[in-house]
């Protein structure tokens, strides 16, 4: 009877120590998951206070410490990187003629189609009032030429008549992140130079916005 006795102690005994075991268990993953929503949640905070607020696009600062990352990248690794320069056209006519809510509405909209059609890992950042900067980390001037066009035909598909001009840059041996985006833009003059502005090309479809095209090369300018 003892032993019956010492071995029913002994299986109570084991599976109260199981049953702790299994709570704290339980207890642990619980706390995971509350440490991972509270990451979550840092991040989310963090992202919005480095997030441009109209456009979903990184503010400046935190942009350029982001394409520097990148570029660095991309030198320690050697692989390619280039940079977009764009710059909203015509966005002060539009705050001059309808107001700075449609000039918001444009810049929207021009943060809308850099979501769509850039990917994930690209770092697109609003570099000043109608400025972007782009770095597109594994891609060449050819791929970069094809995003950033598709950028154009969503916006231009979203408000009639907006467009954007652009330049490009492909990442140079032991080049600098300052030194590509100089470069970038460089190009976007030079671009916007090749091309004669006529009459600003028509905006917003929801309002009686501005009327009339502009054309430009196909690499560089859209309307």
């Amino acid at each position: 009877m003892s032993g019956n006795a010492e071995d029913l102690s002994l299986l109570a005994r084991v599976r109260a120590e199981r049953a702790l075991a299994a709570r704290d268990r339980a207890a642990a993953a619980a706390d995971r998951a509350a440490a991972a929503r509270d990451l979550a949640r840092a991040r989310a905070y963090l992202l919005l206070a480095h997030q441009d607020e109209l456009t979903g696009t990184l503010l400046r600062q935190p942009g350029l410490a982001r394409l520097r990352e990148a570029v660095e990248l991309a030198h320690a690794t050697s692989r390619p990187l280039v940079v977009a320069f764009l710059d909203v056209d015509h966005l002060k006519v539009v705050n001059d003629s309808h107001g700075h809510a449609a000039g918001d509405e444009l810049l929207r909209e021009v943060g809308a189609a850099l979501g769509k059609a850039l990917r994930s890992d690209d770092v697109v950042i609003r570099y000043g009032g109608d400025e972007f900067v782009c770095g597109l980390p594994d891609a060449v001037l050819g791929d970069g030429l094809v995003r950033i066009e598709q950028v154009s035909d969503l916006l231009r598909r979203a408000l009639p008549g907006a467009c954007i001009s652009f330049g490009l840059a492909a990442l140079r041996p032991a080049e600098s992140c300052e030194s590509i985006i100089a470069r970038a833009d460089r190009d976007m003059y030079a671009a916007r130079g090749r091309v004669r502005p006529q009459q600003p090309p028509g905006i917003l479809a929801l309002q009686s916005w501005l009327t009339g095209t502009e054309p430009g090369d196909s690499a560089r300018t859209s309307s």
